[in-house]
């Protein structure tokens, strides 16, 4: 029977796991103020984008897990590119005044989000 960390988890994914789990923690906290004040996070279509960037965080985190390297890929990159493009989106709407994002410790949510998925893409990235 294969054990669950049969290959052990990689340096770099060991690196990636504090980013995502910080990123979902900003997430999940926009998504409770989102349930108790309806309209905190901005919307794309009808949904709050926190909802989607804590999906995001989870399909990287998922990809950590997996031992198939397909499906490693499948998660990380489709986790990466919606949260990704969703940061860059925001981050330049709220820059143009036309969205605000939400704002956690005095600084708007999809700045951090732009900074932890540009780090995990970098961190994925290069050869530890």
């Amino acid at each position: 029977m294969r054990k669950f960390f049969d290959p052990p988890i990689p340096l770099r994914e060991k690196f990636i796991i504090p980013v995502v789990f910080s990123g979902l923690f900003i997430s999940l906290f926009l998504v409770y103020k989102d349930i108790g004040i309806r309209g905190y996070c901005p919307t794309l279509g009808a949904t709050p984008v926190c909802y989607l960037t804590a999906n995001a965080y989870i399909f990287i985190l998922l990809s950590v897990f997996f031992v198939k390297k397909s499906l490693k890929d499948l998660f990380f990159f489709s986790g990466f590119f919606m949260g990704i493009s969703l940061a860059i989106y925001f981050s330049i709407m709220h820059l143009l005044y036309i969205h605000h994002c939400s704002i956690v410790y005095s600084t708007p949510s999809c700045f951090y989000d732009l900074f932890s998925f540009l780090t995990i893409f970098i961190v994925k990235m290069i050869k530890i």
